[in-house]
Order: C-alpha cells, then sequence, then structure tokens
C-alpha cells in the first residue's frame, strides 16, 4: 500500500472554506466566498498568474474566473490566465472561450485587462530552469522507488515572472498522485518533462489501483511539493469540489496550495469515493465527451478498476474517441501493459519516456509478467468500444468491441453488470473487508 505523511493540521485551519461533501452552494455562495477572502490578501499591485485547468474537468470555470476576475479587479497590476495542460493538446480559441466563459475573440470583453495561455509543453522556450533536485533527495521523496537519478525542474515561466501563483479548479481522485489538485497545477501541470516522467513512473511502481483517492502527502505529492519550493513567489489557491456528475459546487476553499488543497481532499474524498460491497465482473464504463482520446479517457477505468473482480472485464464505451493519443505516438509503439512487464525488462523499455509508461501500466492494470517464458498475465480484461479502428487497439494489447453492439438499456438491465454514466471522476472501490 501506499505510505503517507499526513498534511500539518495548521495548514488546514489556514484555508477560508464554505460547503460540505452534501450541501450545493449557490452561485452567490461561491462569488462572496471567493472575493470575500481574496480581498483580504496582499494582492494590491502584484502581478497575478492565474493558474486553471483544461477542458478535462467538469467545473463551472466561467463561474469561478467572474469571482477571481471581481475580486482582482482594480487590485492586480496583470493577470495572465494560463491552462495548465500537462503533456494534453492545446485548447483552441473556441473550446478556451467556453470553457474559461467568454465569447471567441472576445476576451476583452468579460475579463478586462487578462491575457489567457496554452501551457506549450512542446515549446522549449515556455519554460524557465529552476535547478536540479539531487538523486539522493529524489529517493527520500520516492520513498526510496528512484535511487539513482536527479529531477530537473522546469516550469512555464510566466508562473516564475510574476509575484503570485493562484490556482483556481477541483480536487479529484486521482492515478498518480492520490488526490488532485493544488502544486499538481504546476506539476505536471505548468511542467517539464523530467518532473512528469518521473513522479508518473512513481505513481506507476506504486500502482494505480494502491495509490488512487489516497489523502495526504503521497511519495508522488513529495516529489510534486519538492519541486513547487523551487518556484518564487506566493502561490496561493482556490480548490472546489464539484457535485459529481456536474459543474455545481459542493465547497469552496481558499488558501494556500497546501491548505486549501488538503481543505478540499478531505471533502472530495467523502464526494466522490462510492463504496460497493461486492466486485462487479462485467463494468460498462461511459465516458463523457470532454475526454476525446484514450490518454485523457482512460480515466474511466482508473477510477473502476479497485471494484472489478479477478478475471473481470471493464468495456469503455466511448463511440466519440478515434485516437489513443495524437500528443504521445510512443504508446502506439509500446502498447499496454502491466508494471512487471516493464519492470523485469528494464533495459528495453528505460529510455521510452516514462510518463507514457506509467500511463501504460495504468490503464492495463494490475497483473504480472513471466521473464523467463514471457508470459503477461492481466488481472481484468480492458475492452474499447470506441471508433478507434480494430486493428490499432489489438495492436497495443486491449480487446476491440463494436459500440454499434453494445446496448446500453440491456446492459444496465442485467444484474451482472455494472454500467457507470460520466465515469471519469468519481472513485469506485470495495469497502474494506469485502
Amino acid at each position: 500500500m501506499t505510505s503517507t505523511t499526513a498534511v500539518p493540521p495548521e495548514l488546514v485551519e489556514k484555508a477560508s472554506t464554505v460547503g460540505d461533501a452534501e450541501s450545493v452552494l449557490a452561485d452567490e455562495q461561491v462569488r462572496e466566498h471567493i472575493v470575500g477572502t481574496l480581498a483580504r490578501m496582499d494582492l494590491d499591485g502584484r502581478s497575478v498568474a492565474l493558474v486553471v485547468p483544461d477542458g478535462t474537468r467538469s467545473v463551472s470555470m466561467p463561474l469561478l474566473l467572474r469571482s477571481v476576475h471581481e475580486a482582482l479587479r482594480g487590485r492586480a497590476r496583470e493577470v495572465t490566465v494560463l491552462v495548465a495542460l500537462g503533456t494534453h493538446a492545446a485548447m483552441s480559441e473556441e473550446a478556451l472561450a467556453a470553457h474559461l466563459g467568454y465569447r471567441p475573440g472576445l476576451l476583452e470583453d468579460t475579463y478586462p485587462g487578462w491575457r489567457v495561455l496554452n501551457h506549450e509543453w512542446w515549446k522549449p522556450e515556455t519554460f524557465a530552469d529552476l535547478g536540479t533536485i539531487p538523486a539522493e533527495e529524489v529517493a527520500r521523496y520516492s520513498g526510496g522507488r528512484l535511487t539513482d537519478r536527479p529531477m530537473h525542474v522546469i516550469v512555464n515561466r510566466a508562473v516564475v515572472e510574476h509575484d503570485v501563483s493562484l490556482v483556481v479548479g477541483p480536487v479529484l481522485p486521482h492515478e498518480v498522485v492520490g488526490m488532485s489538485g493544488g502544486n499538481k497545477y504546476f506539476f505536471p501541470g505548468l511542467s517539464g518533462h523530467d518532473v512528469i516522467d518521473m513522479s508518473h513512473w512513481v505513481g506507476a511502481l506504486i500502482s494505480s489501483f494502491d495509490i488512487i483517492g489516497t489523502r495526504g502527502i503521497t511519495p508522488v505529492r513529495a516529489l510534486i511539493n519538492a519541486a513547487v519550493d523551487r518556484i518564487p513567489g506566493e502561490k496561493l489557491c482556490v480548490a472546489v469540489v464539484t457535485e459529481a456528475g456536474t459543474d455545481r459546487l459542493h465547497s469552496v476553499s481558499v488558501g494556500t496550495t497546501e491548505s486549501a488543497w488538503e481543505a478540499a481532499s478531505e471533502i472530495a474524498a467523502a464526494s466522490h469515493i462510492t463504496y460497493l460491497d461486492e466486485p462487479a465482473r462485467t463494468v460498462v464504463s461511459v465516458l463523457p465527451t470532454m475526454y476525446d482520446d484514450i490518454w485523457t479517457g482512460a480515466k474511466g477505468f482508473y477510477k473502476l478498476e479497485p471494484v472489478v473482480a479477478d478475471g473481470g472485464e471493464v468495456i469503455i464505451y466511448a463511440p466519440h474517441i478515434t485516437q489513443v493519443s495524437a500528443m504521445h505516438p510512443g504508446l502506439m509503439k509500446i502498447g499496454y501493459h502491466n508494471r512487471d512487464y516493464f519492470v523485469k525488462q528494464w533495459d528495453r523499455f528505460k529510455d521510452h519516456p516514462w510518463g507514457e509508461l506509467a500511463h501504460s501500466t495504468h490503464l492495463r492494470g494490475q497483473g504480472t509478467y513471466d521473464a523467463e517464458t514471457g508470459e503477461e498475465r492481466n488481472r481484468v480484461t480492458v475492452t474499447l468500444a470506441t471508433s478507434i479502428p480494430r486493428d490499432q487497439v489489438e495492436a497495443v494489447n486491449l480487446r476491440w468491441m463494436d459500440p454499434a453492439d453494445v446496448d446500453l438499456d440491456a446492459l444496465e438491465a442485467d444484474p451482472e453488470v455494472m454500467v457507470v454514466h460520466n465515469a471519469g471522476e468519481v472513485l469506485f472501490r470495495l469497502r474494506e473487508g469485502s
């Protein structure tokens, strides 16, 4: 299991929170809390890098940004909105406008004085160099999982060039770090490859099955926090928890990127983890359209793997998805395999991007690999009912199904099948002892 370190209680006390796991906030409650809390913070005359998620998160960014704009209007000297893509594809102007709440090409009409930038992780000039974390420190943070490699820290230069970084976004159970949000918006959100690859591989070594939904400072978050410590300037956060399946909010926490995150994590753990008494033999994961490839849509597997019976199957149903990943073609080369497949052939795979290796293991799930016989055995079957061609699906070691053959009504009527709509954000786990 994952070893964690508790967040000091005084950090939680520093966050100002409205709402809880059961309530749903009115828009005016959200606005008043954000405006009122940010009014007490030292933002006058300072430049602000406003760090937000891309469109792969369910959250009402227009409501949040209108509130933040009101709070910063006449106070902040400069505001740059940075879309924390990680290694996702850039958002178009039309997509940005819909996501952030303005008319395409008319940002100034809604958010006067602001500019919006995608995190252009594919351009070297995007980054500021914050130095290297020595291998011995990496070993300590990772719980001894990485022992001989330093970690080069580079981040979008805008967060270095502004006086304050203000993260605004949701907190959810996460397959790599435990609980998303907070400092994770910097790394991997605004990161270069080294921190992404190393932190994701540590998560893969622990396994998504074990780390997902884990509270506290996991080894992956410890690595991320160490990288964030090198970012100069103040780091603040508006961390929210959405109502599952909607963009309405359970809660809003305002504080530092650590205190607001910890306060929101407690609420997200109560609202976004569903416990079952028995495992399911077959699970159908119905993906929303905000996931446009398997790189992002794999969350529909991560959140469900823990409740699938040994020998069972997860069917990812997403007819709108047409490709594995445009931004990570290397996945077509390595395919999807369990952790031991890579670990026991490390000399063969060690030079492949570790972030892609990690994603591969996260989607393939638990299993074993016998290096002597070359036999890979996986705990569950992963089936793609998408518009990705059959030959491509089978080439990456997954099972193909024609989405036209999926009858959701019939499957939902089958007591042996569990159908999950809007999959990807709520984590399902078995109760202890089940």
